[in-house]
């Protein structure tokens, strides 16, 4: 029974974070608009594409924060920091910080029938892939290792493709960005909560955002 419970509690978790995160795409698109002229526009292709429609080319000159590119006919794409997001400066969690015990007590009382469902899937060969991403796991030999003294035998695995958009996954918010300003500036490379490229960029992982800051956080972490 105490088994049952735990799988209902965890596929609670996972609803409550999807809920989260599909209220958190809304919330960033309406605080983080892009002027375009005297429009307000979803995003910056959608500004280059309203001044290739009225004729005008771009450029790349930067006008300092806020300002992304101007074109032939003087439209200027404007960006509205979205930081610092609504729980602060600093925070790494975005709306993953809305999954607290008291929500996850009122999310219990919607349970009516109990039912479980799997959200994710078996790493196979035929999973969904995006674009021309590859994966492939081999168990090269059986068993591929042994017998060493006592017996011991074992099988390894080995893995070739990309791990990123394959079978089921989540994004973490450092996923995704938005370039202003200069092309290739680190420092104009921002993030959810106004971090930069400068502030994340790591050799062995983000260094900022990374996907283990979501919450709920586990045994143990703040």
């Amino acid at each position: 029974m105490s088994g049952i419970l735990r799988d209902r509690f965890r596929f609670l978790i996972l609803l409550v974070v999807l809920a989260a995160i599909l209220a958190l795409a809304p919330m960033l698109l309406a605080q983080g608009g892009v002027r375009c002229g005297d429009q307000v526009v979803s995003s910056f292709a959608e500004c280059q594409q309203l001044i290739a429609g009225q004729g005008g080319g771009s450029n790349g000159d930067d006008e300092g924060e806020g300002m992304a590119m101007e074109g032939g006919d003087g439209m200027v794409m404007e960006h509205d920091p979205w930081w610092p997001s609504q729980w602060g400066e600093g925070d790494e969690a975005g709306a993953t910080n809305l999954i607290t015990p008291a929500r996850v007590m009122a999310a219990t009382e919607l349970i009516q029938t109990g039912e479980i469902y799997e959200l994710g899937r078996p790493y196979t060969h035929g999973m969904p892939l995006f674009g021309n991403r590859s994966y492939s796991l081999t168990i090269p030999g059986a068993p591929t290792g042994g017998p060493f003294p006592g017996g011991l035998i074992f099988h390894d695995e080995f893995v070739v493709g990309e791990i990123g958009q394959i079978g089921t996954q989540f994004d973490g918010l450092g996923h995704v960005g938005v370039q202003l300003g200069d092309a290739g500036d680190l420092d104009n490379m921002r993030f959810y909560n106004g971090f930069t490229e400068t502030e994340m960029a790591g050799g062995y992982g983000l260094q900022k955002l990374g996907i283990e800051k979501l919450k709920p956080s586990s045994p143990g972490e703040s």
